[in-house]
């Protein structure tokens, strides 16, 4: 615990020093900082118990939301860099398995056997569990979510800015834009993509598996059921 309390500290550290660059008008050195938390978020949530994954998980969106914020102040060359680093990040990305086995280690350590007969019989404990690492499940697929839309959004921004348009569909942005064709972790398919009088908007189908037209899930809904996609925010 005392752990997770030092990479907290760090991750508001890395934030803080994050906003004074962006004050300071150094989109750069912002964009760097947060692209640490993001690998930071990641490591953090990665290999040790479920408060860990949390703690790395709420990192990350912090990151994400500082980026999404900054992205229309990146040159072309600061997009591309910013890209290949969160590309990297999604690579490494592994499922929450080892986490889960930490944590059935750490409960026969921590806890007494009776307690944990008693809560087996009852059924309770397993259904804690499972409801435990469902929603850490969900959190961990907004985020890779969050992350892949960033990248894709970047993207379409460096291509906008080299070749004076936007592109027809996301299939343009791969290989000079993106490394690899990203698909959405909610249905397995190419993420949405929609031009309109505007520019243009790329988003994820969100936990309904469904097509909402680029409408954002209301945060505060149920997520399991509520109607909506998700968006990197507006600026």
């Amino acid at each position: 615990f005392g752990q997770m309390g030092e990479i907290r500290t760090l991750g508001r550290l890395c934030v803080a020093a994050a906003r004074l660059a962006a004050d300071e008008q150094d989109a750069s050195d912002a964009a760097q900082w947060y692209a640490d938390m993001v690998r930071l978020g990641h490591a953090a949530s990665r290999g040790g118990l479920l408060l860990d994954c949390w703690t790395g998980i709420a990192i990350e969106a912090m990151a994400f939301r500082g980026l999404a914020e900054l992205r229309s102040e990146l040159t072309t060359n600061q997009c591309r860099e910013l890209i290949t680093q969160l590309d990297a990040v999604d690579r490494e990305r592994k499922s929450l398995e080892a986490v889960f086995e930490h944590e059935a280690i750490w409960r026969q350590w921590a806890i007494p056997l009776e307690q944990r007969m008693v809560l087996g019989i009852s059924g309770w404990g397993r259904s804690q569990i499972q409801s435990a690492h469902q929603q850490a499940e969900q959190a961990d697929d907004r985020a890779q979510t969050r992350l892949r839309l960033l990248m894709l959004t970047l993207a379409v921004q460096v291509y906008h800015g080299e070749q004076g348009r936007y592109p027809d569909d996301l299939a343009e942005l791969v290989p000079a834009y993106v490394p690899r064709p990203l698909t959405d972790p909610y249905n397995g398919e190419p993420f949405r993509y929609r031009r309109d009088a505007d520019g243009c908007v790329v988003y994820s189908v969100g936990p309904n598996g469904k097509d909402d037209g680029g409408d954002p899930v209301d945060p505060q809904a149920d997520w399991e059921t509520a109607r909506g996609d998700i968006l990197i925010p507006e600026q």
